[in-house]
């Protein structure tokens, strides 16, 4: 069960102003003994650091554009600094390796940290930075995040060497799982946690209503408009009467609610978006809505250190494990929240992306 709030949109003028926010993470592999891809390597883990550091700073400009004209948004610029800056000059300070039983499969997040506090104690909390824990989760999870925590695991599979889990065999190693948690942990919900009678008022005002996750969805280039789009989505699939098994029976979408024309030119849903469960090259980026809750929400996070400082190159936002936030940062939690929250999120519910 999940709670969430709409936020209003802050504009490209307003996102323009927005100060960069900068926050540190903390990284536990956790290693099978007995699976030696599960021990990853340092390269491995900075690839999806630095894949992260581009998306929460507007960098990844090539998937950007290929944002899709037909599927909402406009996409945004989060303006959030994932620090340290190199994760292979930093690794001694910021990544640690944990051994956990031979052949153990972790159940979840929760499954990663049990496995840690094993063998750190209290230390496998971090306070006040990400913790983040990669292992080898059950039953094909892909990961888990508590939604404006401080805590997410990833599994090893989605790192590295090619994984595949179906849905026409589609990739989920390119990063999009680390991305899609860190959205958790900045306070997201999924784009399709809204409910089907939410269809006209979804919960992100800058996103198309959508209550089923999309696992087909594809970007695709239109030679006669010159412009990407978004194909196969649940909105589509039930124009077209195509049936998704994993959902039994449609509707899947806000088609019949929205009284949409299905032979003309329709909103499609976002699974461009991080917070759907597209494979990594449909997913590319967050709407403009998206990162105003992601900053608001970290903003208000007493277990994350937030410091302002400037932007991707820029090394001398401080920050601390500290137990206390400083005055300036509580001032900007309150000047945040009364600007961009139309209500308050509470949320500490485990969301999964299975």
């Amino acid at each position: 069960m999940s709670m969430g709030v709409e936020q209003v949109p802050t504009g490209i003028e307003q996102e323009q102003q927005d100060p960069w926010l900068h926050v540190g993470v903390v990284i536990t592999v956790l290693v099978d003994p007995s699976n030696s891809n599960t021990r990853l390597e340092v390269s491995q883990i900075s690839a999806q650091h630095e894949y992260a550091r581009l998306v929460f700073t507007g960098g990844n400009v090539d998937e950007l554009s290929r944002f899709p004209s037909n599927a909402g948004g406009p996409a945004g610029n989060a303006k959030i600094v994932i620090e340290p800056a190199n994760i292979n000059d930093d690794s001694s300070t910021v990544v640690r390796y944990v051994d956990t039983a031979s052949n153990q499969m972790l159940n979840g997040l929760t499954g990663c940290i049990d496995a840690a506090e094993t063998v750190l104690g209290a230390d496998a909390i971090v306070p006040n930075v990400v913790n983040i824990y990669y292992g080898q989760l059950v039953n094909g999870l892909l990961g888990e995040a508590v939604v404006t925590g401080n805590v997410m695991c990833v599994t090893s599979g989605a790192v590295g060497a090619p994984w595949r889990r179906g849905y026409g065999n589609e990739l989920y190693n390119g990063g999009a799982t680390f991305v899609h948690e860190l959205g958790h942990v900045f306070g997201l919900l999924h784009t399709f946690d809204n409910l089907p009678t939410q269809c006209s008022s979804p919960l992100i005002s800058d996103l198309p209503g959508q209550f089923t996750p999309n696992l087909s969805a594809a970007l695709d280039y239109n030679t006669a408009t010159k412009k990407w789009q978004l194909v196969n989505d649940n909105r589509q699939y039930d124009c077209e009467g195509v049936i998704i098994p994993d959902f039994g029976a449609p509707p899947y979408s806000c088609v019949s609610a929205l009284g949409l024309d299905c032979g003309g030119e329709y909103t499609h849903e976002a699974g461009w978006s991080y917070m759907d469960y597209t494979a990594d090259m449909t997913m590319i980026a967050f709407s403009s809505v998206q990162c105003s809750v992601m900053r608001a929400s970290m903003l208000a996070n007493e277990m994350l250190f937030v410091t302002i400082g400037g932007g991707p190159g820029d090394n001398t936002a401080s920050l601390t494990t500290e137990n206390s936030k400083p005055a300036w940062a509580i001032a900007v939690v309150v000047i945040s929240a009364v600007a961009l929250l139309t209500a308050v999120i509470v949320l500490v519910v485990l969301l999964r992306k299975k």
